[in-house]
């Protein structure tokens, strides 16, 4: 048996500053300053949630690590900067991604609550956007519900849930044109679980966990 010391909070964020920073090489100087913001508020959401939410019997999978920060990281270097030139939009997809990996991870309805509560305080304290705007809903990105002008899988928030009904009702169709028919109800909560599954089968070694 061993130890293993975790890392302090100065190398993780050197680590993911390191990271984010060379994603964002070619990005317009604007998203490239919310960098050191965004990572900053990654480290604190995930404290939070290493802190307020410990693993027990049931809940065994409530075990917050460095995984879960480099899934968050994951997520902002799958944006483009042909697609995302300004802070707004990126600090919308750091919601995203952190809502994905840390809030989706949990069992109850008051759990995910909270979480939320987190992220919005978190939000509010290390990122310098209008709130309105920054926690707007939907806030969905996926790679197969907004049409880019080269027809490429970009990683693009989704326009409204009716846009986001029309894509999947049209997969909807052309999936029954050649398979057995399958009579599917899309309502909101569906068609979000649809872009959460998405968006773990699109990651390399991609889970729910």
């Amino acid at each position: 048996a061993f130890g293993c010391q975790s890392s302090s909070d100065a190398d993780l964020s050197m680590i993911f500053q390191s990271v984010l920073d060379a994603h964002l090489a070619d990005f317009a100087p604007a998203v490239q300053k919310v960098a050191k913001p965004v990572v900053n508020a990654t480290l604190a959401v995930h404290r939070e949630m290493a802190a307020r939410f410990l693993p027990s019997a049931i809940k065994f999978h409530y075990n917050f690590n460095m995984r879960d920060l480099a899934s968050v990281f994951e997520g902002l270097c799958s944006c483009a900067s042909s697609h995302v030139r300004a802070s707004l939009p990126f600090a919308r997809l750091w919601m995203h991604e952190a809502e994905r990996v840390y809030s989706d991870r949990l069992i109850s309805e008051t759990e995910i609550s909270r979480c939320k509560e987190i992220l919005v305080d978190v939000a509010k304290r290390c990122l310098d956007e209008d709130p309105e705007a920054l926690f707007q809903e939907p806030n969905a990105w996926t790679t197969f519900a907004t049409a880019t002008v080269d027809d490429s899988n970009a990683y693009l928030p989704v326009k409204s849930m009716e846009s986001l009904r029309k894509v999947l009702n049209e997969q909807l169709a052309e999936y029954n044109e050649i398979n057995a028919i399958m009579n599917l109800v899309l309502f909101d909560q569906a068609m979000l679980h649809v872009v959460r599954v998405s968006r773990i089968i699109g990651f390399p070694q991609g889970n729910a966990l």
